[in-house]
């Protein structure tokens, strides 16, 4: 079975694949049959299927992709292909749509789907990644990447963006700072820009045991700024052995986009390696010695009061000074007090409290939509010893009252405190085509 497509999993329709081969002009190899053949790209590598069948991997092999229309409708993509590592030979490859006058909703959106698969393969495999001088970014001049300097960073993918309002407040001086990360993870680009931002800021915040609110929306890339800031937090001050994180999200099924970005950083370099507390006693896996030091739990596990209780003494309770990860925080936004909240809310509340001197890393896009829906971020500095206000029943009764102001203020004012960061992509260029 074929994996599933992007989109709504509809492979685009050929009236014919033609390909002819760079070492013979004159020969040409018809690949689909006389009533035509689906045409699709998947998979990591973009394998291109052809009748179901795979016909090669195009990426680092597609070098340009042409668009011809033809008078009767129909239209002409041309491929030019260069030889494969596996043996796959040079050549142009013809696919010839049929018009889309010709065609349903489902099958049109599949066709331009398709040609803007092909389009996106060549941008990533042949475009020489963007730069920005490390001079131009005057949050980076004083960090340093254990010990060592970066001259330049890497422009995110895709162009991101804030809110006018947001942009109009400026951040904090960052200073020196000196993360416990290897400087290859900016030289290879496995961090662009806008994300070593937030890892700059976020660990400027860990330093004092604080926490951060990364905002960000899909796309850019949340997930390799928590394996950094793991990373980070584990080994900062040169400890002999890594400190103990918890990455806690919304389901067991995504353990494995943390396991990918764990690995793109390169943590198990570092000694760090990921265990799953579930389908076991949270007590057993927490009590194994052959687990790993990053603890990925659920909200859902962390609803048993054992559990929780389990994983604060792995951590070390009042003597931990890792990093508890909320992916996708806003699944606790239901703590308003003790009394009314749910059981994950209490949960994500009690690991804080008692991990004090543990860096708290909250991390959704939608983090909450109402004052009362904030009580769970008890790290960002707005109440407590030493704030404004001693106490979140008084934070929210002074902003509450000043409505949507009021919420708009908090978020500039954590922005300026340097422990919010909410950006998107722009969707520069994109188009909508509405389809009846």
């Amino acid at each position: 079975m074929l994996p599933a497509a992007r989109g709504d999993g509809q492979p685009a329709w050929a009236k014919s694949v033609t390909f002819t081969s760079a070492g013979q002009p004159s020969s040409q190899t018809e690949l689909a049959g006389k009533d035509g053949a689906s045409v699709q790209v998947l998979g990591v590598r973009a394998h291109l299927f052809i009748a179901r069948c795979k016909f090669r991997a195009l990426k680092g092999s597609l070098r340009a992709v042409r668009h011809q229309q033809l008078s009767e409708g129909d239209s002409v993509l041309e491929l030019d292909l260069s030889d494969t590592p596996d043996g796959a030979a040079a050549g142009v490859l013809q696919i010839r749509l049929p018009s889309t006058a010709d065609m349903d909703t489902k099958a049109a959106w599949a066709a331009l789907q398709f040609e803007s698969d092909l389009r996106f393969i060549v941008g990533t495999g042949t475009t020489r990644p963007k730069l920005e001088a490390k001079a131009n970014l005057a949050w980076l001049t004083g960090v340093s990447f254990m010990g060592k300097n970066v001259d330049a960073v890497h422009c995110h993918p895709e162009p991101m963006l804030e809110h006018p309002a947001m942009r109009g407040v400026a951040l904090p001086v960052l200073g020196d700072l000196d993360l416990a990360l290897p400087a290859d993870i900016v030289s290879q680009g496995l961090l662009s820009g806008p994300q070593l931002q937030a890892v700059c800021y976020a660990a400027r915040s860990f330093d004092k045991a604080g926490g951060f609110l990364l905002g960000d929306g899909t796309g850019c890339g949340k997930g390799r700024v928590i394996a950094a800031l793991i990373l980070h937090a584990a080994c900062r001050g040169n400890v002999g052995c890594p400190r103990r994180c918890v990455w806690v999200s919304t389901s067991r099924d995504l353990v494995k986009d943390a396991e990918r970005d764990l690995r793109d950083i390169g943590a198990s370099r570092y000694g760090l390696s990921l265990q799953i507390a579930s389908g076991r006693s949270v007590a057993e896996a927490c009590e194994s010695s052959g687990g790993g030091n990053i603890l990925f739990a659920t909200y859902a596990t962390l609803r048993i009061a054992d559990n929780a209780r389990a994983i604060a003494r792995w951590l070390g309770s009042e003597n931990s000074e890792g990093l508890l990860v909320f992916d996708e925080a806003h699944c606790a936004k239901n703590f308003a007090t003790e009394r009314s909240c749910t059981r994950q809310g209490r949960a994500v509340s009690y690991l804080q409290q008692v991990c004090p001197k543990a860096s708290v890393l909250y991390a959704s896009a939608t983090s909450c939509t109402q004052i009362s829906q904030m009580a769970y971020m008890q790290r960002l500095g707005l109440w407590g010893e030493g704030q404004k206000f001693k106490d979140f029943q008084s934070f929210r009764g002074y902003v509450g009252s000043r409505g949507l102001a009021g919420m708009e203020a908090v978020a500039l004012e954590l922005k300026s405190l340097g422990v919010f960061l909410a950006r998107s992509l722009s969707h520069a260029g994109s188009r909508l085509d509405v389809r009846t």
